[in-house]
């Protein structure tokens, strides 16, 4: 069954300012903090997985440049 990983997408829109410096890379959040970020999904998922093994991380690549939404 897969768990969703409410608290993690939470801190993460709420955290931009924190998220923008890890433009072009993909970032792994555990509860309320950026785990690893690498050019790599699976660097970062297999990082994440290692150091929580009983957690289900968001995993999340962070555009380079400006993002426009409608």
């Amino acid at each position: 069954m897969y768990k969703l990983a409410v608290e993690e997408y939470q801190w993460f829109i709420n955290n931009q300012k924190e998220v923008v410096r890890y433009r072009g890379k993909h970032i792994a959040i555990v509860g309320q903090e950026i785990v690893a970020s690498d050019k790599s999904a699976k660097v970062v998922y297999d990082i994440a997985k290692r150091k929580y093994p009983g957690k289900s991380p968001l995993i999340h690549y962070v555009q380079e440049g400006d993002i426009f939404v409608l």
